[in-house]
């Protein structure tokens, strides 16, 4: 045995471990995104994890206008949550962008025309599309952008910003 055949070997016992890490991070976010719609009072419509593991694009229903950038490019998208929240209709979801890279993101948007959200962590961004509010980021690491306890905090903004007005 030569050290390029223990090589081979290392490298077929890695692709395993990493598809396996990625499948159990993706079942514990999509729990975690069921408590947070149970806890907000939004309902889970899912799908838990994108599918095929995001190799096929799978063009999205979302509520959302998608004549913009990048909702124009989103491949599929998974943990969809809806409902109203403060009287406001809202969408989450997490999703995987269409470009040469996997790029992930999560979306926070909500059907308004006054915009609710507050740009916390660096990468966000907000835009307004017809009478949505969207506040979004991405990433490339890990198969969503915004932690549920960060979704949470926006949720609570919005909350708190149409019960108080």
């Amino acid at each position: 045995m030569s050290v390029i055949a223990d090589n081979n070997l290392l490298i077929l016992l890695v692709i395993p471990l990493i598809f396996f890490g990625f499948s159990v991070s993706l079942m514990f976010r999509a729990r975690t995104m069921r408590a947070l719609a149970a806890s907000s009072g939004l309902q889970y419509v899912g799908p838990q994890v994108p599918r095929w593991f995001g190799l096929v694009r799978i063009k999205p229903r979302l509520a959302i206008p998608r004549n913009w950038y990048p909702a124009n490019e989103i491949w599929q998208a998974w943990n969809v949550i809806e409902g109203e929240r403060g009287g406001v209709r809202v969408l989450i979801f997490d999703g995987m962008l269409y470009n040469m890279v996997s790029t992930f993101c999560t979306f926070v948007a909500c059907q308004t025309e006054s915009n609710p959200f507050e740009k916390d962590e660096p990468g966000e961004r907000i835009l307004k599309s017809r009478d949505w509010r969207i506040l979004y980021s991405t990433t490339t690491l890990i198969p969503w952008a915004m932690s549920t306890a960060h979704l949470e905090r926006h949720l609570n903004e919005l909350c708190s910003t149409y019960e108080a007005g």
